[in-house]
């Protein structure tokens, strides 16, 4: 029977030996305790004052990497600066949009109706000019003209009755000179084409007048 209070015999170490952790170098101006050498590659503990009598403000540390608020409140002002300023641009941008499309309906209404005036007045005065019958107005005047030659040219007489129709005539003439004349006058050179603004009244032999009857 083994004894319970016989000693465990040690465990061989492995062969090489027991690995050793890496540890961080001695910190720069902290000096040793004295005395006591410090253990290879094992710093001083921040805060821990290695030598007596040294206060442990005279201890360097490590420089601090600074609160996190420090870091997010500056990137989220500026994120809410440029969502501002990308907001305002989108509002501007839409408000000229809208006032572009505004004002190009209000001129797309304006030249609209312009056109419908513009056909309007085209229709009343084709409708105008087709009422005014100048060509009929002009066979009236020819009608009458060679009525009174026709007349003086067939007669000679020179007194009475005879002077009366032919005087009746030349009115009759005249007025269907008068008549054209007025009627051709509201048309310009373009409406009326070929038909004349006024009859000539400087033709030989001169229109409507008693001078086509020779004595």
């Amino acid at each position: 029977m083994s004894d319970p209070f016989r000693p465990v015999d040690p465990v061989p170490p492995p062969p090489g030996g027991y690995p050793t952790a890496p540890y961080p170098a001695q910190q720069p101006g902290v000096p040793p305790q004295p005395g006591l050498a410090p253990q290879p590659g094992l710093a001083p503990q921040p805060g821990f004052s290695p030598q007596p009598g040294v206060p442990q403000s005279a201890v360097p540390r490590p420089p601090s990497a600074g609160h996190p608020l420090k870091v997010v409140v500056p990137l989220a002002v500026v994120a809410v600066v440029l969502a501002l300023a990308t907001g305002a641009t989108w509002w501007k941008g839409s408000q000229d949009a809208d006032r572009s499309s505004r004002e190009l309906s209000t001129l797309d209404a304006a030249h609209r109706a312009h056109a419908d005036r513009v056909e309007q007045f085209r229709t009343s005065l084709q409708t105008r000019y087709a009422a005014a019958d100048l060509g009929g107005k002009m066979a009236t005047f020819h009608s009458k003209d060679d009525a009174l030659v026709n007349y003086w040219a067939g007669t000679t007489a020179k007194t009475g009755d005879d002077l009366r129709k032919g005087a009746e005539l030349e009115a009759d003439c005249m007025a269907a000179v008068v008549d054209y004349d007025h009627a051709a006058a509201a048309f310009s050179d373009e409406i009326r084409g070929t038909q004349p603004k006024q009859i000539d009244m400087t033709a030989n032999p001169v229109p409507c007048l008693v001078s086509h009857w020779v004595p």
